[in-house]
């Protein structure tokens, strides 16, 4: 995808995704080629146990809560340097909240699973 992207345009990045990486079968390799100033943003979320063939989606669970190696995930991220945006993109997991309420709860969920892998995790929700 990148090298496609930089065939139309010198200024490209990608965003890595959690879900998307691991259903597509958490390649080390695939995180560890792209070039570190071209990762522009990180999707978080997990995934409940289930082939990739029979998921969709809108099954993505709080970070933390399901089978994705985000400790492999991250220690990839280190190891490039990334050190820039972590978004939690959890459709239809929190759906039953206010968006207040949801935002409290991915970010708590994020909090808990940074100490399980032990990082330090960094934000707040306003």
């Amino acid at each position: 995808m990148l090298d496609f992207g930089l065939s139309v345009s010198p200024n490209i990045g990608l965003i890595l995704d959690t879900w998307h990486w691991h259903h597509g079968g958490s390649d080390p390799e695939s995180i560890r080629e792209i070039p570190a100033d071209r990762i522009l943003d990180v999707h978080l979320s997990d995934s409940p146990s289930a082939p990739a063939e029979d998921i969709r989606d809108s099954e993505r669970l709080a970070p933390g809560q399901g089978i994705i190696d985000l400790k492999l995930f991250f220690q990839l991220l280190d190891e490039k340097g990334y050190s820039d945006a972590v978004a939690v993109e959890v459709f239809g997991g929190f759906a039953k909240e206010t968006p207040a309420d949801a935002a409290r709860l991915a970010f708590e969920a994020s909090q808990t699973m940074f100490t399980s892998i032990g990082r330090c995790a960094r934000g707040s929700v306003g």
